[in-house]
């Protein structure tokens, strides 16, 4: 008995409606075309017991917003890990993701370089499982230009919200998703990435030289997330 591979394939998207995708291939690898919905985490954040300190009921409300698509974000980006590090035909069909292209990396972290690529990829597993347990203060920083900031080592993985923060866009470049990613890279316990540089510029020049400082570099994980904004 012989079977023929369909190249059409059903799928959920963030919506909850049905949609189909087209797999594209070769000889060497499958890739499917179109958006699939990443894991979704919003749920277990609103019904987690986080710890707030000094927020009211507003800034926890806008913290939930920037945390929910901060898991978006993330799940993305293990996706993107998962295909394009992916060995095999079957597990590089199992996720696509459009907004994500194979010279993302390349962009944010250099040349391909195979324990480069698993570290960042490490990175963001860790996040994916720790980001929920953070802790979040909202009245000890008054500095008017700061966005956040933590304390690598702090076990309970608190973010100190500053005013910045509070006057920036939910998703995008500088914005609040991508500053929860960015001060939860700083945590020990997800790789503990440093301030090396700021600003898209400077961190697509870092990529280039040196790769080894992009891929321990903060902002530089926050702009590979939201790429196509930039």
């Amino acid at each position: 008995m012989q079977f023929t591979a369909s190249d059409m394939f059903d799928y959920v998207d963030s919506s909850g409606s049905l949609n189909s995708v087209k797999a594209v291939s070769n000889s060497f690898q499958f890739r499917l075309t179109g958006l699939l919905a990443a894991p979704n985490q919003a749920s277990l954040r609103s019904l987690r017991n986080t710890t707030y300190n000094g927020c009211d009921a507003a800034q926890k409300a806008s913290i939930l917003e920037a945390a929910q698509k901060a898991d978006q974000y993330v799940n993305q980006a293990r996706t993107y890990f998962q295909v394009n590090g992916a060995p095999t035909i079957e597990s590089q069909l199992l996720l696509s993701v459009s907004n994500f292209q194979r010279n993302q990396f390349t962009k944010w972290f250099g040349a391909f370089d195979k324990d480069r690529f698993n570290l960042v990829a490490s990175h963001f597993e860790k996040i994916a499982l720790q980001g929920p347990k953070s802790s979040y203060d909202c009245k000890t920083c008054h500095k008017p230009d700061v966005f956040a900031y933590v304390f690598a080592s702090d076990p309970s993985q608190t973010i100190y919200l500053c005013p910045r923060y509070w006057k920036s866009p939910l998703a995008g470049v500088n914005s609040r998703a991508g500053t929860l990613v960015h001060e939860n890279s700083h945590f020990k316990v997800n790789g503990g990435t440093e301030d090396y540089e700021y600003g898209v510029n400077n961190c697509t020049a870092l990529a280039q030289e040196p790769p080894e400082a992009a891929v321990m570099n903060a902002d530089n994980h926050e702009y590979f997330l939201i790429d196509e904004t930039c």
